[in-house]
């Protein structure tokens, strides 16, 4: 899909949209085909080198019901860095802002 940097993980959501995170550090939605050219805001600092970036991104099972989104990021600096797992609600609306 064209607009997308190093595109790494995604997940579906129950209305059919799909997430997609980007290497660099953004979160993206596709609906109906389109890519939304802003990205998901509330996506902590990312450490983006190597194979280091924002990587997995999962749905809650219930997401209808609680708007739990997890993913998994590389954190730190060149000479100590590790991957944490994150765990955002989505506010919901049509620019599913991570709180």
């Amino acid at each position: 899909m064209e607009g997308l940097e190093h595109p790494w993980g995604m997940a579906w959501l129950p209305d059919g949209a799909m997430l997609i995170t980007e290497r660099p550090g953004r979160l993206r939605i596709v609906r109906d085909g389109r890519l939304d050219p802003n990205p998901i805001a509330g996506v902590p600092n990312v450490f983006a080198q190597r194979q280091g970036g924002l990587m997995d991104v999962s749905v809650h099972p219930q997401f209808a019901q609680n708007q739990l989104i997890y993913f998994t990021f590389a954190d730190g600096t060149e000479q100590a860095n590790r991957t944490r797992l994150a765990r955002a609600r989505s506010t919901g609306d049509r620019s599913r802002t991570l709180r």
